[in-house]
Order: C-alpha cells, then structure tokens, then sequence
C-alpha cells in the first residue's frame, strides 16, 4: 500500500487520517516525525527513527505551549486517540488543564492498593476487631505473591484473604486504578473463573468491595445488567445410604488401632483424625469447626464458637462427649496439629482417602456427612428441627441446599401416600390419618 499524506502550504505540516491502515505504512523517519490529524487541531502521531508511534495532543494553557501524551499506537487504537483527543479538548475549553488531573489521577489507588488500605482495615472494624496490618509475601512455594496478616488472626477473620489470593490478586485488573475498571473487565475475569460456585462467591464479594468505594457506579452491577449473571450451582447428590455408613465406621475402627497393611508394613494409628471423622458423622458440624475446636471452647457440654452464621452456642451429644473424654489434654486444642501442638489440625484430608480405600467407596467428601445429617434430619423430624440442629440461619439454606438429596425419598412417600387415597376412592377399608 503506497503511503499519502497532505501538507499544508503555510507550514508544511503533515496531516494524516488516524486509522490503523495509514498509520501502518507509514515508513520509519529519518529524523523525529509529527503526523497531526486532519480535523482536531494539535492532536498528532509522533514516530522515531525506530518505530515508536506514540499519539499527543499540543495544547496553549494560560499561555504555556504543553503536550499531553495519550498513549502509544497499536495498544492505544486510533479511534481510541481521537476520542480522547476530542475530550481533552473539552476540558480545555472549560478552563481546566488536562495535564493538572493526569496528575491527581496518578495520585489514585489501584484496586489492589485500595483492597489493602481501605478496604480490610474498614472490614475488620465493622467486625469489631482490632486492628491488624496486611502485607505482600510470597506463598509458601514462592510461586506467587500474596497477601497476609503480618500476626495470627482468628480464621474468620483470616477468611477474609482466602478468595482474594486465589483468584483476585491476580486478575489482571487488579493493577488498575479503582475508576478505570469497566464492566468488560470484570466480565473477562469471571468467565476465566471454571467453577460456577465460585464465579457466583466472587461476583457477591467483588460487588461488596466496589460498594465501599466512592465510585459513582459499581463495574460489577453494570456487569450484571449487560453481560454475566449469577450461575446456576448443581446440588450435590451423594449421600451416604446405612451399608456405606457401617462400612465407614469399620474402616474408622482399623484406622483408629492401625493394622498390617498388604505390603506388610504396619499403618500406624491415627486417632485423632478418626475421632475428627466419627463427630463430624455426629454431629453435622462443618470440618473447620471441628478442627479449630479448643478445650476452653467447651464448657458443660456446651461447644461456644464463632461460625460462619456467627456466634454460636451449640450442645455436643453423648457420641462428642465420649469422645472428648478419651483424649489427653496436651494441647489447648482437643486436635492439635501434628507437627506442632500449640496449632490445630488443618486437614484430615490422607486419612480420609484412607477410610475411603478401606470401605471400599469413592467420591465422597467430609461435607458429605453433613448432607446426610441434614438429610436424615429433616426426615426424622422437620424442616424447621433440621435446621436448629445443623444451626443453619434460617429453613431457606436448609431447603435450597439439602431438599433435593431427599427427592427420591419424597417420590417414594408421595405414592405412598397416593396409593392410601386411591384405595379409599375405590372403596377400600385402609385408614389413612392425616394429623401423623
């Protein structure tokens, strides 16, 4: 493509039109080169002898000659230069210095700076805890950066970071300034999210933390208006049936004595972690409750923790308490960790496997238990029992989450109950009573 340009016959000034074909064949100069647009006046290309395209704007301002750099070409688009172009223009026309707010923008925090700063320290004290710095590390690998609490932080509190440094802090808009993050950006994040329970937690805390900015609008509710929506989440079916139970608890038992494995070698005992599994079986507790449960924590059979739902008073059971008291106190945790005691446990993940291999399942998961708990809650007693007993918030988290798991025994109670008034249709001598 041969390359054109005009020049005016006053100044011999070269004008071009901003568009990715011309700008592409223009040659290298030989010396510094200006090519201005054809219609906005001061706004032009500069090119070095090298290559380096870079668009500027030329402005008078109280009678000062000043320059404004826009951007460099290709990540600045033509069209984007002249739209901006037209801008600074504007706010010239009023009397204000483009280069004055370049400089107060710098000044910005970027979503990352104001996560930090502004954010966390608000967040702890609407939490009513005392205040605690956060700070940039590397992770244990040293394969990333992250954040951490720079002193030991109840886990409630250190929950704060967890979704933050899995997947925030490394999004690529987290580097920009918090008024230059769009709709798209946040868009182009979440659909890089695979997991639609995730997707659905971040776009809750994203649209939080926006919230508690001065932004004029939030990215993430116009994302929701144009271009994501919250993902449907598909419950988990698996529960445990009676055979799966007795099988795990007999695994339990071998794990808890140790026993001579095939190879020949002797799996030592693992106490601890198979009382962890036999309460969570027992109780409908969440793993981490258990794991973090200290000896201070349980008074009169009465285990005091702060949940997820908050504060909480909970009654152990006969089983919990049993148990407890086979366990030497050498620790001010009932399950410490093994490699040092003045920490808890954080997973009972091998010995889970363990229990599993040995049982003869697979695919399950510890929160398992908790579904069958809940499950067999609710069909021994009542929705509204099933949910004071696994301390959910309300019926709703209970229904939402754990109705579906009961579907097949609720068809086999509709025709059930079906089959009792179609015999009294038909005149059959069956008695049904409605009030049990």
């Amino acid at each position: 493509m041969a390359f054109a340009f005009q020049k005016s016959e006053e100044t011999m000034t070269e004008y071009i039109k901003f568009n990715k074909g011309t700008i592409d064949a223009i040659p290298n100069p030989k010396k510094r080169t200006r090519f201005y647009h054809n219609e906005i006046k001061g706004l032009h290309l500069d090119i070095t002898p090298r290559g380096n395209k870079t668009f500027r704007l030329k402005y008078k301002f109280k009678g000062y000659d000043l320059t404004y750099k826009i951007g460099g070409y290709p990540d600045i688009n033509p069209a984007i230069a002249v739209d901006k172009g037209r801008e600074l223009k504007m706010l010239i026309a009023q009397g204000i210095n483009p280069q004055q707010t370049k400089l107060e923008k710098r000044s910005e925090l970027t979503f990352r700076e104001f996560f930090r700063t502004v954010y966390l320290p608000n967040k702890l004290g609407k939490m009513h805890y005392p205040p605690v710095k956060a700070v940039l590390v590397r992770n244990e690998k040293n394969t990333k950066e992250i954040l951490k609490f720079e002193k030991k932080v109840d886990r409630k509190v250190a929950r704060l970071l967890e979704v933050y440094n899995a997947h925030i802090h490394t999004a690529s808009f987290s580097r920009k300034q918090l008024s230059d993050i769009t709709h798209t950006d946040i868009s182009l994040f979440l659909r890089s999210i695979e997991s639609p329970s995730m997707v659905n937690r971040l776009i809750r805390e994203l649209r939080y933390i926006f919230n508690t900015s001065d932004l004029p609008i939030n990215p993430v509710k116009t994302a929701l208006t144009k271009s994501i929506s919250m993902q449907f989440v598909k419950p988990r079916l698996k529960k445990f049936d009676n055979e799966q139970m007795y099988r795990i608890g007999q695994a339990l038992k071998k794990v808890r004595e140790g026993y001579k494995q095939e190879n020949g070698f002797f799996y030592q005992p693992q106490k601890n972690q198979s009382f962890i599994i036999e309460i969570l079986a027992c109780e409908g507790f969440r793993p981490d409750e258990v794991y973090r449960m200290k000896w201070t924590d349980v008074i009169d059979g009465v285990y005091k923790l702060n949940s997820k739902t908050g504060y909480q008073e909970r009654e152990l059971t006969n089983q919990t308490l049993k148990i407890l008291n086979t366990i030497e106190r050498v620790s001010p945790y009932v399950f410490p960790s093994p490699t040092n005691i003045n920490e808890p446990i954080k997973s009972v993940r091998k010995v889970w496997l363990k229990v599993l291999e040995l049982a003869g399942l697979e695919d399950f998961q510890l929160k398992d238990f908790r579904n069958f708990y809940s499950s067999r809650a609710t069909q021994r007693f009542t929705l509204f029992d099933s949910s004071k007993m696994t301390y959910h918030a309300s019926t709703k988290v209970v229904e939402k989450h754990y109705s579906s798991i009961d579907r097949g025994d609720l068809r086999a109670k509709r025709n059930e109950l079906a089959d009792e008034i179609e015999n009294l249709l038909n005149g059959g001598g069956k008695v049904i009573n409605f009030d049990s």
